[in-house]
């Protein structure tokens, strides 16, 4: 089917992304104003900035957005030009029958997708990998040209490739449409090897590093967090509190430190999530309640200031260690302590290249409380190596893109994929 001609840069582009938790607030306040997913939404403000004629589709699938999205909805935000429309699934339920009711109701959310995309026409079609049933049917069947755009490597991704299960194996039968490209984050999670192995054979393959704010030197701190932290090793954590960012983990390492070194470290772990009540009570068990912040939720330039005060800066992230707050921990130069990389699946492959032997300290995997307990002592207690540490990170955050040049990159391949001369 031909794209008709469209204004301003001449290409047309429909988005389809999964609704982000972080989306949440702007959708019903209104008001544009996204936390999270950073790539996401500067991809939407550049595209706009730009003059690009977007179209941006967001699929409600957990259980708590489609019921407070419960139908289908274009909102106009005050501050993003470009309308969004939401496309609902339903609450499925559990067992047997609910599987089979996620399946049916995620083949009619694909389906209520594909009807607008039919209707807008597109250059290009941008869509991301929550969305893979509709992203292999474009592929497949239709003639629209689909970027497929994977944002980290889970373990299911992985296994679907060997397993024998019927779902499983559709699954690695939609990773190898015949897509116009794809392109991954270098985020850590192996996004190079999954796709040599997942992907059909010339599908154009690409991957970006995240773009990196540089902190406000006035942004203040949080009210929350105690006055003297000058005189402490602040040991930092940012990140949902879940198993996969190894949020538990990180709390019973600094307990355990804690022990050794109870009048000179205090932890702050910025992230919500199930862990949080588990972490609280080990916390209070601990009698570390005085040396520990847990904050829910920060403006981002909080977040960065708050990097700024760390001493210390953890991530336990078991699916690599390049996400947006490590590779603003890496740009403010801080000491940083994260997992070896895992040769076998790729994942922190790209990690070791960028961050080179002499910046970070690393633990044997995320799950070595002792091994993180004895790292944060040891540099409590030699601040000379945390120094030379944050030294060698520092000239690391000199070769680290800012979100323009980011963007810039991101934009210039969408045309050359889109063959739209602008």
């Amino acid at each position: 089917m031909p794209a008709r001609p469209s204004a301003g840069t001449g290409m047309r582009i429909t988005f389809v992304y999964r609704l982000f938790s972080g989306f949440e607030d702007s959708f019903r306040s209104g008001f544009w104003k996204p936390t999270g997913v950073p790539t996401v939404y500067r991809l939407m403000e550049a595209c706009e900035e730009k003059g690009i004629d977007c179209e941006f589709i967001f699929t409600a699938k957990d259980d708590h957005l489609v019921r407070d999205f419960p139908a289908a909805a274009t909102l106009a935000l005050d501050g993003l030009k470009t309308p969004v429309h939401i496309i609902p699934s339903a609450n499925c339920g559990k067992g047997l029958w609910g599987k089979a009711r996620r399946a049916l109701m995620e083949v009619r959310q694909a389906f209520q997708v594909y009807k607008r995309i039919r209707s807008s026409n597109p250059d290009l079609v941008y869509i991301g990998n929550a969305n893979l049933l509709l992203a292999g049917f474009l592929a497949r069947f239709t003639n629209f040209k689909t970027l497929f755009r994977v944002m980290g490597i889970y373990p299911v991704m992985r296994t679907a490739l060997e397993s024998k299960s019927l779902v499983l194996r559709a699954m690695a039968w939609l990773y190898r449409s015949p897509f116009t490209a794809a392109l991954g984050t270098q985020d850590g999670s192996g996004f190079p090897a999954w796709a040599s192995k997942a992907l059909r054979p010339g599908v154009q393959v690409a991957y970006l590093l995240n773009g990196v704010d540089n902190p406000d030197p006035a942004q203040s701190l949080p009210p929350s967090l105690p006055p003297g932290l000058a005189q402490k090793t602040v040991v930092l954590f940012v990140g949902k509190l879940t198993d996969m960012k190894g949020a538990q983990e990180f709390a019973d390492g600094f307990l355990k430190a804690f022990k050794d070194c109870p009048d000179g470290l205090f932890a702050i772990m910025v992230g919500t999530g199930p862990l949080k009540e588990p972490i609280q009570r080990a916390v209070v068990d601990a009698g570390a309640d005085h040396a520990f912040a847990l904050i829910d939720r920060l403006p981002h330039d909080q977040i960065l200031a708050v990097q700024s005060l760390a001493d210390i800066y953890v991530s336990l992230n078991k699916q690599g260690n390049l996400s947006n707050a490590n590779l603003e921990a890496y740009r403010s130069g801080r000491c940083v302590i994260i997992p070896s990389s895992q040769p076998d699946i790729g994942v922190d492959a790209d990690t070791d290249e960028l961050l080179g032997p002499d910046t970070a300290v690393r633990i044997p995997d995320a799950g070595d409380i002792d091994a993180l307990a004895e790292a944060i002592t040891r540099l409590h207690r030699n601040p000379s190596e945390r120094l030379s540490r944050m030294e060698a990170m520092q000239k690391v955050s000199e070769t680290l893109p800012g979100w323009d040049d980011r963007m810039a990159r991101e934009l210039d391949l969408l045309q050359s994929i889109a063959g739209v001369q602008r």
